[in-house]
């Protein structure tokens, strides 16, 4: 288990976006790393199970420093991926799944998601479109929620991460508990904060989400 979080807006305050990163701490205690570019920040908290050392460090940046990975999960068949993208010429630096995702972006783009088993979220930067990837995986066992209102999308493993941006308890939720016992996807009990849909993948552009469905557990 390991924590994400992202924010994409104008004016960043890198000290808060730190310490919010800090909330989620306990989902990754063995390594934090932060990265920041303009309009962007993405956040890491590690939790190490294949890869100990410090090559799985996250967020990931390529070796042409255009796009830079967040990972939250784990890839049961990221070995079988990795030989068909050496094969096309990459060059890996560690043995961690998160860089054959980052390349199997690079390589594929969105079809990547088609060709992974198992659990995960995970946010990819393209700094030269100015564009984020987003993705989750098919039966929703990784969670990933996010906010966005005007100018401002922010993404985060946990609630407590974002909810500075809505504290007010959405109107919608209450009458979806009070009718089903519980707030199904993608409903939050929070306002203006959803849980990004499983099976789905999505862009963030131009101030504007779009998601696309890819699969669903069967």
């Amino acid at each position: 288990m390991c924590g994400i979080l992202g924010q994409v807006s104008r004016n960043i305050d890198r000290r808060e976006f730190k310490s919010r990163l800090g909330l989620l701490h306990h989902r990754g205690p063995d390594d934090y790393g932060v990265y920041f570019d303009e309009n962007i920040a993405l956040g890491h908290t590690r939790l190490s199970i294949l890869d100990l050392s410090s090559d799985g460090h996250q967020p990931m940046i390529s070796n042409c420093e255009n796009f830079i990975i967040n990972f939250n999960g784990e890839i049961y068949n990221f070995e079988e991926i990795k030989k068909d993208l050496i094969q096309k010429g990459y060059v890996f630096n560690s043995q961690a799944a998160t860089e054959v995702l980052l390349y199997g972006y690079i390589e594929y783009k969105e079809n990547i998601v088609n060709k992974l088993n198992g659990m995960f979220v995970f946010s990819i930067y393209d700094k030269k479109e100015a564009k984020l990837f987003l993705a989750r995986d098919r039966s929703g066992m990784k969670p990933l929620y996010y906010f966005k209102e005007d100018k401002i999308f922010s993404f985060s493993s946990e609630l407590r991460a974002i909810t500075k941006h809505s504290s007010s308890i959405s109107l919608d939720a209450k009458i979806l508990f009070l009718l089903l016992g519980f707030v199904p996807e993608p409903f939050n009990i929070y306002e203006k904060i959803s849980m990004f849909p499983a099976g789905h993948y999505g862009y963030y552009k131009d101030n504007k989400l779009k998601t696309i469905k890819y699969d669903e557990y069967k």
